[in-house]
Parts: structure tokens; C-alpha cells; sequence
């Protein structure tokens, strides 16, 4: 029976059983690539910030999306994000098992930390700049490794928790109106995605509406939930109809902002 000869020598065979050994530099890609990200939104170089960097979702403070301020303050720079205090965020579901949680520093210190119980992943650090947190089956130490979120992907999860829509004559309008043969108002606005809970609506700045006989401009507290509180007259000359209701539009001379909140 003829003997299997390799065509590689003692050294190469012994050098390729290496890299592949447990923390070998096969071993050590393939979990790089292996590796799940229990957290939403790290890339703070990059980050989703959909009410602007420290702005307010409602009425609480956030640094970015799903990061909410706990204390002291934020900036940003493409770097990453510089925080003075402590940010949070809050998982919908525990993990269930052991994880650990790393961070990646343009400059400085920050110390990141995670508890199932609470699902609470706090970083706190006294003006360092932060360019990734992670929270996954093991500690990264070398971030090159990494791939880097796609910044979609990372907006679509965010839109299940928050999603602010902006309406202006430089931005457009988020929605048509209709008023039919009666006195009621009818605003539809579609969302990009499912949220993970009808969300509560809060509406910053006025909107006005174009279309009936003389314009009508809402402010926060004239819509509850998906219901108008103001009553409208349809028949202005600039309407058309469409099934018999009158069709009319959203056009406003300043921004005015609908945060859906289903936050945790």
C-alpha cells in the first residue's frame, strides 16, 4: 500500500497546527468573526443620534439613541463621543449567561459595566473619548478585528424604540390630511419600522395645515394619540377630492418634530 507523503515540511505542518490551536491566529479570526453584539448602536464615531447629540427623546436626556444620559454631559466629534458622567443602556431582554463587555478609547479612560438582572450597561468616565463599546462572549483586545456596525441596520433597531419625524418646507411633511363631509381632521403618518410598543407621541413646535379655506395650525396638546382635537371645515378653493373626501397637505415655514417614544 503506497505512503502518503506531505509535500510540506516538519516546520510548516508544525507552524499551521499552531495558528489553529485554541488562541492560535486562525482561532483568534474566526472568533472575531463569530463574535455577537448584545448592545445597539456603538459606533460612536458614527453614531445614530436621531434628536441630535444630548438631545431629549421626550423628556429624557439622551446622549445617543438607546444611550441615555444618567449624568453629567456629552459631545461629539468624529473621534467619538466625549462624556463627562455616566450613560446607559437598557436591554429589552437579559442575556441569561456570562458576557463581557469591552470598549474601545480614542483617548482617556472609561470603565464599562453590565448587569443581567437590571440589564443596565453603564459607562462612566471623566472626559475620555469613547470610539466603540461592545458587549458580547469575550473581551475584545484587538478592535481591528472587529467589524464596524452598518450604521442602517443600527438606525432600524433604534426606530423600534424611538423614531422623530420632521416637518418643514425644507424637510418636507411626514403625512397627508384629509377632512371628509364632517368637521374631523385625519393626519396618516406611516413609520419606517415596527416599534416594539404602540409608542407614545409628543409633539415639539407647531404644524400647519394647507388646503382648507383658511389654514390651521396645530400645537403640541391639539393631537392625542393618533386623534385631532381641533375641528375643521372642509371646501377651501386650493382642496381636491379624492372619493369624496377633501385631500389637503403639511407645509410649515419653521421645523416642527413628532417623537414616537417606546422606549425602555
Amino acid at each position: 500500500m503506497p505512503r502518503y507523503k506531505s509535500v510540506h515540511t516538519g516546520p510548516q505542518i508544525d507552524s499551521g497546527v499552531a495558528r489553529a490551536l485554541p488562541g492560535g491566529e486562525i482561532d483568534a479570526e474566526l472568533e472575531s468573526k463569530m463574535e455577537i453584539e448584545f448592545l445597539d448602536n456603538v459606533d460612536f464615531t458614527n453614531p445614530v443620534a436621531q434628536a441630535g447629540i444630548g438631545g431629549m427623546h421626550g423628556s429624557v436626556a439622551y446622549a445617543v439613541d438607546r444611550w441615555k444620559l444618567i449624568s453629567g454631559t456629552v459631545s461629539w466629534a468624529s473621534d467619538g463621543l466625549t462624556l463627562n458622567g455616566t450613560i446607559r443602556q437598557i436591554r429589552e431582554f437579559p442575556i441569561g449567561f456570562p458576557v463581557d463587555a469591552s470598549i474601545e478609547m480614542h483617548s482617556g479612560t472609561a470603565a464599562i459595566t453590565y448587569d443581567d438582572s437590571t440589564k443596565y450597561c453603564d459607562i462612566t468616565s471623566s472626559g475620555g473619548t469613547i470610539k466603540r463599546p461592545h458587549l458580547g462572549l469575550r473581551e475584545i483586545t484587538d478592535w481591528a478585528k472587529m467589524p464596524v456596525p452598518n450604521r442602517e441596520t443600527e438606525l432600524l433597531r433604534c426606530q423600534t424604540h424611538f423614531i422623530r419625524m420632521r416637518s418643514s418646507s425644507v424637510y418636507g411633511s411626514f403625512g397627508m390630511c384629509a377632512a371628509v363631509a364632517t368637521a374631523l381632521g385625519y393626519m396618516a403618518i406611516y413609520l419606517p419600522v415596527a416599534m416594539r410598543t404602540p409608542p407614545v407621541l409628543v409633539q415639539h413646535g407647531a404644524i400647519t395645515i394647507y388646503g382648507w379655506s383658511s389654514s390651521i395650525t396645530l400645537s403640541a396638546g391639539d393631537m392625542v394619540g393618533n386623534a385631532l382635537t381641533v375641528g375643521v371645515v372642509p371646501g377651501g378653493s386650493d382642496q381636491f377630492t379624492v372619493g369624496g373626501a377633501y385631500e389637503t397637505f403639511i407645509n410649515n415655514d419653521a421645523t416642527a418634530y413628532l417623537d414616537f417614544i417606546s422606549d425602555l
